[in-house]
């Protein structure tokens, strides 16, 4: 695993290596593998704010904020389209580590083999984006690349981060563990006949300790998206 750690307690997740992001430590890491299989979590940082802190770091050349107007339910003021300019900015500079990453597995010569996964964890940290169901906060990258895997396909078949483990496990081989959330997406991945998703995606957001913490439940079926929030008179922190 690279970069953020998250996850409590540390040794139920026994990563063998924690790795800084850099290509240098993923080329090591993929050629220590040799010939064996292996599972790299490479979380990339550059989305979160503090923007600025990203940019001074990679000295990224700022996003022209009167070029990129912010989404339609912000508004439209020089602060916001500042400050949505430097999201956008971390945004290219998460394109660039993305690139890194792939150039980095090619050089090892386990590109064509590897299963890649890119998909992002949260929506945008604004208003009706991270910590909340509505779609800018829930609607999240998913592109999947390897063998066997159906190339420059979309779908509109719903899908849900969930999904991941059981999509790992079915490549892997493993036995998956019951019960378990989630489904294998190697079918729709592969354009297997009768190959769907889901016929509904849920949202949960619940922040916070005790009956006053920030929460929301969602549901969405491919059209109608209910949600549902609780507390709406209580402030809370948008990370």
């Amino acid at each position: 695993i690279t970069q953020k750690f998250h996850l409590y307690p540390h040794r139920k997740f026994p990563f063998d290596a924690w790795l800084p992001g850099r290509p240098e430590s993923i080329t090591r890491f993929v050629a220590d593998c040799g010939d064996q299989p292996f599972f790299l979590m490479h979380n990339i940082p550059s989305p979160h704010r503090p923007f600025q802190g990203h940019i001074r770091r990679t000295g990224h050349s700022l996003v022209d904020a009167q070029a990129a107007p912010p989404p339609g339910f912000l508004p439209d003021t020089p602060a916001v389209r500042a400050d949505w300019a430097e999201y956008l900015t971390c945004v290219e500079i998460t394109d660039d580590a993305v690139g890194q990453a792939l150039e980095a597995l090619r050089r090892s010569g386990r590109y064509e083999d590897t299963l890649i996964l890119y998909c992002g964890d949260n929506g945008p940290s604004y208003h009706r984006g991270k910590m909340s169901v509505y779609d800018f906060g829930l609607r999240v990258p998913l592109i999947a690349a390897g063998p066997g895997v159906r190339r420059g396909v979309q779908t509109q078949e719903l899908t849900s981060l969930v999904d991941l483990m059981p999509t790992l496990a079915d490549y892997a081989g493993a036995e998956l563990p019951r019960p378990v959330q989630g489904t294998s997406l190697r079918p729709l991945l592969e354009g297997q006949t009768g190959a769907r998703g889901h016929d509904a995606v849920y949202g949960e957001v619940h922040f916070g300790i005790g009956p006053q913490a920030c929460q929301a439940r969602s549901v969405f079926d491919g059209r109608y998206h209910y949600l549902r929030t609780y507390n709406t008179d209580k402030p809370h922190v948008m990370c």
